[in-house]
């Protein structure tokens, strides 16, 4: 049996039942549109405003989510009343939101003024549900948050009695694409693309411009809830803010493709979400945000004393600074994008200076927000730059030049000859003061030069060492100092009388030093190399600790807290910032700006593993949702991990590697630490899966077979799964359930006895046909090209599908079922017998007489299964009054090339379409008389008639041809007007209800388009395809709609009213 999801992805990413599914879209039409905002009035307005309450609770929860992380604590979630304390959500009497897992995941309820209906978000879920009255959606009891929600209150003005559930409010032909209502619903707030804001302050009875907004690619709005104070996002521009209810708007934010946006009740609090799902928040109103960093190369860093503010450089870009240690950050592009020679910040982070290596130097005295240009000594080769404590001083270094020193932020930089002269200068520091200051340089013939007087003066210290000096560290008065040399055994000099004098200090490592630094007790000194791992001291230098979690890398800057405890890290070659906040002890990340070629969570989603795309030596694993990341180091360089799997407290990590005779590696500890797995194989291995509790491990081998062990020593082939390319493999939590995808064949293979034998379900198929009962339950789908000539039937709407042998090895060219599901028919293209007969839902076949000469290619049947229609391809119309016993063939439907046939529920009334004549063809008295109405008159001429559609009492039918309108009779047959709201389409499907009120229609790009007002209005389905589809059917009723294709490796299903 298949279950059947929404799923279009990479075959070699994980893999789910319905990426294997080709061809089945089974699609309910949502039963009304509604273009204009109409609210808090009508069910459907009132059950949209309860699932738009939740959309509020998602932003306010990324928005907590992403501020709650510090130094000792991982990110983490918020009820209700907390969200409300922190200013990201009002509470409401018809919304009650509650956490589990000590804030790991969050459940939201909502209740509709409609009556007793409630919607449900959760943090693990993209979507808003409907709550069908018993499902558990996790996290939290929902009755236990249902319980907490107030009776609904229903239309809050009595000015809103007038209105009906289709009235309309505002302009038909605008591309609506945000609204927000105030508590009272008074106010509402509508955006749609390329027009200006309209407010409404009377219920939505009447709607004005907001000129002041300006016309852009509005996305999203949200107002507060005295409709007071309002923030909208442009698409492609900036947010913009209003505190006058509308009249004046303030452009806040950096242009981006803005996608969402919420606002707390006194408008300071903001929470903007971009396309790539990165959060920006603002607790000023929108004046500064702060967010995830873009990925990109940091080259500089530098910190306040506190290690909370952080300010990063790209290596060739723009600037970023960070307030809560490096959680969030935010682009400053008021200094430019530039190639950045270094950084400096004051020790409260509050001034920032920056250095282009080939340009001017950069100062902002408020964090970042503003920057001033100091262009008075035009363009320099800057080095260094350093900023004392107090952010008084600021002295910078240049290529093959001076020393200049500041006192006004840089304004005026003043030359100090005696610092030395044609020395290139690697390393500047000052004491908090900036009376005290050290400088290095890497030409080979300087030395250590020390200030202090401000800078003004410099003298020349001998450490017995010539050459390559680089980074330079200073502790806050200046006593001690600390200087690195580009050299493998003297590199780290270090001097505890205000640089006086100086100490080579021991080194156990080997290789060069890159950067150090120093604390303000001159205890604690950590140390990045050119290439390895980090290196930290408590005592001075005298003792040293590798820090292995740091990795192997390429260190290029590091920046410290002045107690030594707070590091901040970049490497040449990653957009990686790195962050410690022990001295060095562990280490986390900003996620990797790498590609992944797998990933794992555990079921609710805190805890994750993802291994690289490419090679390399490691695996990343996060805590808290993929907030932030560690990586982790298993294996060796080179290394091509291609599946991870994780245990459902996350305690248990598997990583598989590609090939040698180490494939399988298992951490028991979240991932800190690593064990190698024996195996009972030799050549790759591509996919992993794992039990919940970590238990059994299964891998799918290149040779095609799969392994299992639950001793983690041995492993045993179960040979029944066949030897196959696997694609994809994954286990339920128990192990009990498998599911192997096979990419060769196409074939699902599932298991439901932790793999002791297996089973094969859908495979990819050619689809070509498809037929339902009157009530859509009853399914049969059968392929319509070679290779796999099975059918398939589905007794649950297309939820899940039972595969069918095949009659014979032709292919099907359509499908029919009766009204009950039970009687059935095929046709496959064969010139001897080619139209079977099923009593039993598809289970069984049995031929018919074949009378006609031709191959049988269009079916129909009356609703009781008695009546067919078979239109002969190079034939004529045959039918059959006895379920297909006898046949009558009907010459008055002339010999044609049939692209379909349609009939009523009684089987008298028909319409069939050819693809060459130019003309359909309807007839009303079972087939024996034929008119052609399809041409002349309204009719396009030579028009490629495609498809047909028609109700059970035949008064209305529906034709379509490609490049052409939808034609439509409401008087069986007699008359015909073009349908122009459904426009002129490649029309390839129709279908049509038996009220004729919901319809649907296919066109060539394999959109479907789709109208529940008898073809009035008509709105784009999503279904995920880019071609054609072979065939549709719908429900008596027009709720259920499914259609079949070649190669569709997607499944959707719309619930409907």
């Amino acid at each position: 049996m298949l279950r059947l999801h929404l799923l279009i992805r990479d075959p070699r990413a994980a893999l789910d039942l319905a990426s294997i599914m080709v061809g089945v879209i089974v699609i309910a039409i949502i039963g009304g549109i509604i273009t204009g905002a109409v609210f808090g009035v009508v069910p459907w307005a009132q059950d949209r405003a309860a699932a738009g309450d939740l959309s509020a609770v998602k932003t306010a929860e990324a928005a907590a989510y992403g501020l709650t992380r510090t130094d000792t604590q991982p990110a983490k979630y918020l009820n209700d009343a907390g969200l409300a304390t922190a200013g990201y959500l009002k509470r409401k009497d018809t919304v009650a939101v509650g956490t589990g897992g000590n804030g790991t995941c969050w459940l939201g309820v909502s209740k509709s003024a409609s009556g007793d209906t409630y919607f449900w978000a959760r943090d693990n879920t993209a979507d808003i549900t409907k709550w069908d009255g018993h499902t558990e959606p996790g996290c939290k009891p929902i009755g236990d948050l249902i319980s907490q929600i107030g009776a609904a209150t229903g239309a809050p003005v009595n000015e809103f009695a007038n209105l009906t559930s289709f009235d309309r409010r505002g302009s038909a032909t605008a591309s609506w694409q945000g609204t927000a209502v105030s508590s009272d619903g008074r106010r509402i707030l509508s955006a749609a693309t390329s027009r200006v804001l309209q407010l409404s302050t009377d219920g939505g009875l009447t709607f004005t411009d907001l000129p002041g907004s300006g016309a852009f690619a509005w996305t999203a709005v949200d107002m507060s809830d005295d409709g007071t104070k309002m923030v909208a996002a442009a698409g492609t521009g900036f947010v913009y803010t209003s505190t006058d209810s509308g009249s004046v708007w303030t452009q806040r934010a950096t242009s981006q493709n803005w996608r969402s946006v919420t606002i707390s009740e006194n408008g300071l609090n903001l929470v903007a979400v971009n396309a790539t799902g990165t959060p920006y928040y603002s607790t000023d109103g929108g004046v500064t945000w702060d967010g995830q960093p873009v990925e990109r190369i940091y080259s500089k860093t530098a910190s306040s004393t506190d290690g909370k503010a952080i300010l990063a450089a790209a290596a060739t870009g723009y600037l970023y600074t960070s307030t809560n240690g490096g959680v969030t950050w935010t682009e400053r592009q008021g200094a430019g994008s530039h190639t950045w020679a270094a950084v400096t910040s004051s020790a409260d982070g509050q001034k920032l200076a920056a250095a282009d290596s080939n340009g001017f130097i950069y100062t902002s005295p408020d964090a970042g927000k503003n920057w001033a240009t100091r262009n008075a000594l035009g363009t320099l080769a800057w080095r260094t730059i350093a900023y004392s404590g107090d952010g008084t001083v600021l002295a910078a270094g240049l290529n093959s030049s001076n020393i200049y020193t500041s006192t006004d932020d840089g304004a005026t930089l003043t030359p100090r000859s005696t610092s030395g002269t044609g020395l290139t200068w690697a390393g500047l520091a000052a004491s908090s003061t900036g009376k005290y200051m050290v400088a290095t340089s890497n030409t080979s013939t300087a030395s250590i030069y020390v200030s202090s007087d401000f800078g003004v003066t410099w003298a020349a210290k001998n450490s017995g060492y010539a050459g390559n000096w680089l980074n330079s560290s200073i502790s806050d008065d200046g006593k001690y100092m600390l200087a690195v040399r580009d050299s493998g055994s003297s590199a780290l000099f270090r001097s505890v009388d205000y640089g006086a004098s100086w100490t080579l200090l021991p080194r156990p490592w080997s290789g060069n030093t890159k950067a150090a630094t120093i604390s303000a007790d001159g205890l604690r000194i950590s140390a990045a190399l050119t290439s390895g791992i980090f290196w930290t001291s408590t005592d001075g230098g005298q003792n040293w600790t590798a820090r292995a979690s740091s990795g192997t890398r390429a260190w290029n800057s590091l920046s410290a807290s002045s107690d030594g405890l707070k590091l901040v890290a970049t490497i040449g070659t990653s957009s990686v910032i790195f962050h410690s906040s022990d001295g060095g002890a562990t280490w986390w990340t900003l996620a990797p700006a790498i590609g992944y070629t797998t990933v794992a969570a555990t079921a609710d989603g805190t805890k994750l593993i993802a291994a690289p795309q490419g090679t390399g030596d490691s695996v990343y694993t996060s805590i808290d949702s993929g907030r932030t990341w560690s990586q982790r180091f298993i294996y060796g360089a080179g290394q091509k991990w291609t599946d991870v799997a994780i245990s459902s407290d996350g305690n248990t990590m598997t990583a598989l590697r590609e090939s040698g005779s180490a494939n399988v590696f298992r951490s028991v500890d979240a991932g800190a630490t690593w064990t190698q797995i024996p195996i009972g194989w030799v050549g790759n291995a591509y996919r992993i899966a794992m039990s919940g509790d970590g238990a059994q491990l299964w891998v799918a081998h290149a040779n095609g077979t799969i392994y299992t062990t639950t001793n983690m020593t041995s492993w045993t082939a179960q040979p029944t799964a066949g030897t196959r390319t696997w694609n994809e493999l994954t286990s339920s939590a128990d192990g009990s359930v498998l599911l192997a995808a096979g990419t060769a064949s196409g074939q699902l293979y599932l298991s439901r006895d932790r793999g002791a034998t297996w089973t094969s379900g859908m495979g990819s198929q050619t689809f070509g046909s498809v037929a339902s009962s009157s009530d859509g339950s009853a399914l049969i789908a059968a392929p319509g090209g070679g290779g796999n000539s099975n059918i398939y039937t589905s007794t649950d709407f297309g939820v899940s599908w039972v595969e069918r042998p095949a009659i014979d090895t032709t292919a099907v060219t359509d499908v029919a079922m009766a009204d009950d599901g039970k009687v059935a028919l095929l046709v496959r293209a064969s010139a001897y017998v080619n139209l079977y007969r099923s009593i039993d839902g598809g289970v069984t076949w049995t031929a018919t007489a074949k009378p006609w000469t031709g191959t049988g290619y269009k079916v129909a049947m009356s609703r009781d299964g008695q009546r067919i229609a078979l239109a002969v391809n190079g034939d004529y119309v045959w039918t059959s009054a006895d379920a297909g016993v006898n046949w009558t063939k009907r010459t008055g439907s002339g010999s044609r090339t049939w692209s379909n046939i349609q009939m009523t529920d009684d089987g008298l009334s028909m319409i069939a379409t050819t693809a060459t004549t130019g003309a359909f063809y309807v007839s009303k008295d079972g087939g024996a008389t034929w008119t052609a109405p399809g041409t002349g008159g309204v009719w396009p001429a030579s028009a490629s008639w495609t498809t047909s559609a028609v109700t059970a009492d035949g008064k209305t039918m529906v034709v379509g041809a490609d490049s052409q309108n939808l034609f439509r009779s409401t008087d069986a047959g007699a008359t015909w007007a073009p349908i122009t709201a459904a426009g002129a389409k490649g029309w390839r499907q129709v279908t049509i209800s038996d009220d004729a009120v919901k319809l649907t229609g296919s066109v060539s790009d394999g959109t479907v388009w789709a109208s529940a007002d008898t073809g009035n209005t008509w709105s784009p389905k999503t279904t995920g395809a880019t071609s054609a589809w072979s065939d549709s059917v719908a429900s008596a009723n027009g709720k259920y709609v499914t259609l079949v294709k070649p190669q569709m490796v997607a499944s959707l299903r719309y619930s409907a009213n």
